[in-house]
This record gives structure tokens, C-alpha cells and sequence, in this order.
């Protein structure tokens, strides 16, 4: 680029210090000169559009009479086809994504960039954005680089009519371990499938690319060393000028990470930190599903357990608290053991729990506690050479379609527990069913 190159940007910005922080990075740009005009509202831009065009918006996503993706929205609207830079504060790829989806070229975060990279991401955009109209009135290969640009960040594959490779960008094999040579010719499913997945989400895939529409999943595929990722992935068929289907252009963005994240949250959400089991919050959630299928259902039965460690606050008193901590976990461990897949087992608090076995008639129940019972008696907390042993008290009851909420077996079983801990603990004790 010669020292003649010059740009000239309109930046919308309603707070001084931002503004000031972009100003001067394009000042200290060396042989790009930039001219830059700043208004603070939406209002502002219309008119300046009118007046004498920009190379390019730099647009801030809030502002006093415009906030969020709409004000990219709005600004793609009325800025026709010229290019668009977000500036924002959110380091969130989602978030990022929904804003090139809304027409921007390109998202800076704010107080994350330099001059080099202010500048590298102007004449991206602004190339980006000739090339683009330029590539709307080509024929098929332009149309091609169209959707491989439009995607740059993530993973690319193009392939013919019958899934052979044709070119993957470097995203696509860093995602997955192939090279571009080693992908050439083969079909997708030879490189990464899993087998996660079963035949019949391939012909629904498959259905749906081949009627023209494009398809949009989730999958977990396999990458040539072996691990397995999850994939955000979208199919798109790309005709010629007569409607035919020449090619499929897929778009892979690995969300394995955000997928961790979102079960971590969950389990932060939902689990009790110290035994894994469900918080209290969540297990009265499940209680109540349950509940309302025996309400559907009268031949659903499901068995409700309450248990209690006998003389818990002797292992605290005697051995301290984190001992204590390590005989819940021990003991929470022996109930996982014991349970069913469609179990249910989480942690009321203290030393108190209780379990749900949907389909388990009550005589079943029995069978479950007692040998819950003679596991817990029989796998001491070691210690070294130490074993603390303790017994568990267990109340059982029946859901019953007369139960007015899911509560009422809850009540009956943590009363048949109290009938067995003044019986003299360490026993399994039914509930009185309701008349």
C-alpha cells in the first residue's frame, strides 16, 4: 500500500475514552492515513452516510438511542454495503457470532487492541466487503469463496456432489489433524466420524442437504489422533445457474469447551459440591416430575427413601470435621454404587439424604434399602489402619396417585425414618400408607 493510502471512518461512539483510545491507535497507523469523523448516537450516522461516505463504520454497540445486536441491525440497514467493525466489550464467541450474523465484517473487543490490529482489521473489512459484492455476481467459484470467506474463523470443507473433498481451509485441519492432502478426494465420514452418532442422523442429514436446504447440528466427531470434539456443524448445497446441486460447503466450529462449560455449570447448578449428589433444589425438582407421572400414570410406582447417618456428629466431635467430610463422601460413594441408571439420590443437607426409584414397587424398595443398608454397615471410611464404621436409619414410602403434592411421600418416608432411628437406628422401617 503506497503513502498515498488514505481512509476515512465514521466512528460511532458515545464514550469519550473509548473514542479517544481509537482515535489515536489510527493516528499512529505510520503510511495509512485515516479521517476520522465521530458522532455518539445512531441518529448521527444517517445524515454523515449522506454527506460523504466512510470507508468504513466502526460502530459501538451501546449507545443512548440504539444497544445490542439491533445497532448492528440498524447500522447494516442503513449503511447499505459498506463495512461494518464492532466494537464491544463482551470476550464471548456467541455473542461475536450473532454479530456477524447481524452484518457486521468483523468484532474488535475494546481495550484488547493495538494499532497494528485496528489497522489489519479495517482493510480486512474493507476488502472483505469489495470482494463480497464483487463475489454476489459471480458464477459458481466465486460463489464458493464467498461462503469459505464468510467463515474463515472456523473450519471449512467444500466437497462435490457425492462428499468427495474438493479444499478445506487451515481451521479445518487444525480442527481436525488432517492435512489438506491427506483430505483431498475422501469423504468427510472416512476422516471424523465417531460413531457417536447413529445411521439415522446421517439420512436425516443427508435428506436435508440433498432437498436444498441446508442443515444445522451438533456432532461429535473423532480427530485423526483419535480424541473426540463436538462440533457446531452447518451443510449448505450450492447450486449452478440452472438450480442443480455442484457442492456442499460445510462450516465446523468446535464447541467441545463450551460444551464443558455449560455441563460444568450445570453441575454447579444442580449438584451438592462436597458428594456429588443432587443439591436439595434440584432433587425437589425431580421429585416433583415424578410425582406428576404417578399422577398420569397409576401404574407408575415410584419409592420414596429418606436416610439418615446414625450419631453423625459423634464422627465430627470425635474426628473433625473434614473426616467428616470424607464419611459423607464415602458414604454417598456406597449409595452411587447401588443404584439404578433412572435412580434419583441427593443430599437434603447435613448428614440427611434421600433416594428416588421410579418403577420400584414398595416390596422392591425394600430389597434396595436393605441391601443399601448392609453395604453402608459393611464398608467402613478407612483411615490408615483406622476404620470408621457407621449405620445408616432408612424410611421408606410409596408415591400414591391420592397424594394431594409430591411432598406427601417425602413426609411419610422422613417419618417412617424417625419411627426407625426411635426404634434404635441402624434399621429400614416402611411408612404408614395414607387411608
Amino acid at each position: 500500500m503506497n503513502m498515498a493510502t488514505s481512509y476515512r471512518v465514521l466512528l460511532i461512539e458515545d464514550d469519550p475514552s473509548d473514542a479517544h483510545l481509537v482515535r489515536s491507535a489510527l493516528r499512529g497507523a505510520g503510511e495509512i492515513r485515516f479521517e476520522i469523523t465521530w458522532v455518539t448516537t445512531m441518529g448521527e450516522v444517517e445524515q454523515q452516510l449522506a454527506d460523504n461516505p466512510p470507508a468504513v463504520l466502526l460502530l459501538d454497540l451501546s449507545l443512548p438511542d440504539s444497544t445490542g445486536i439491533e445497532t448492528v441491525k440498524t447500522g447494516r440497514h442503513i449503511a447499505g454495503a459498506l463495512p461494518i467493525i464492532v466494537l464491544t466489550g463482551h470476550d464471548d464467541t456467541s455473542f461475536a457470532l450473532k454479530a456477524l450474523e447481524a452484518g457486521a465484517q468483523d468484532y474488535i473487543i475494546k481495550g484488547s487492541f493495538d494499532t497494528d490490529s485496528l489497522v489489519r482489521s479495517i482493510r480486512y473489512a474493507i476488502s472483505r466487503a469489495k470482494l463480497e459484492q464483487r463475489l454476489q455476481k459471480s458464477e459458481e467459484r466465486d460463489r464458493l469463496l464467498v461462503s469459505a470467506l464468510k467463515a474463515v474463523r472456523y473450519g471449512v470443507v467444500i466437497t462435490d456432489i457425492d462428499a468427495k473433498i474438493e479444499w478445506v481451509n487451515p481451521a479445518f485441519e487444525k480442527l481436525t489433524g488432517y492435512s489438506f492432502n491427506e483430505a483431498y478426494g475422501k469423504n468427510p465420514s472416512e476422516l471424523v466420524k465417531s460413531g457417536e452418532q447413529e445411521e439415522v442422523f446421517y439420512q436425516d442429514m443427508w435428506r436435508t442437504v440433498l432437498s436444498g436446504e441446508t442443515w444445522c447440528g451438533k456432532i461429535t466427531n473423532k480427530r485423526k489422533d483419535g480424541t473426540l470434539y463436538t462440533e457446531e456443524l452447518s451443510i449448505t448445497p450450492v447450486t449452478d445457474d440452472k438450480g442443480v446441486i455442484r457442492h456442499f460447503v460445510g462450516i465446523k466450529q468446535d464447541i467441545t469447551e463450551r460444551i464443558q462449560l455449560q455441563g460444568q455449570l450445570w453441575e454447579m447448578a444442580t449438584m451438592d459440591f462436597l458428594t456429588s449428589l443432587y443439591n436439595r433444589r434440584h432433587f425437589m425438582d425431580l421429585l416433583e416430575k415424578e410425582f406428576a407421572r404417578v399422577q398420569r400414570f397409576e401404574d407408575h410406582n415410584v419409592a420414596v427413601l429418606m436416610l439418615d447417618i446414625d450419631y453423625f456428629k459423634r464422627v465430627n466431635d470425635g474426628y473433625g470435621h473434614a473426616v467428616g467430610d470424607a464419611l459423607l463422601k464415602n458414604f454417598s460413594m456406597l449409595v452411587r454404587n447401588n443404584l439404578r441408571k433412572t435412580d434419583i439420590a441427593g443430599r437434603l443437607g447435613g448428614e440427611e439424604f434421600s433416594v428416588l426409584l421410579p418403577d420400584t414397587p414398595i416390596f422392591a424398595a425394600k430389597v434396595f434399602a436393605e441391601r443399601l443398608h448392609l453395604d453402608i454397615k459393611n464398608n467402613p471410611l478407612m483411615l490408615g489402619d483406622v476404620a470408621i464404621a457407621i449405620t445408616v436409619s432408612i424410611g421408606i414410602a410409596a408415591m400414591e396417585v391420592t397424594d394431594s403434592n409430591c411432598d406427601a411421600a417425602l413426609i411419610r418416608a422422613d417419618n417412617a425414618l424417625y419411627k426407625a432411628k426411635e426404634a434404635g437406628r441402624n434399621r429400614v422401617e416402611f411408612a404408614i400408607k395414607p387411608s
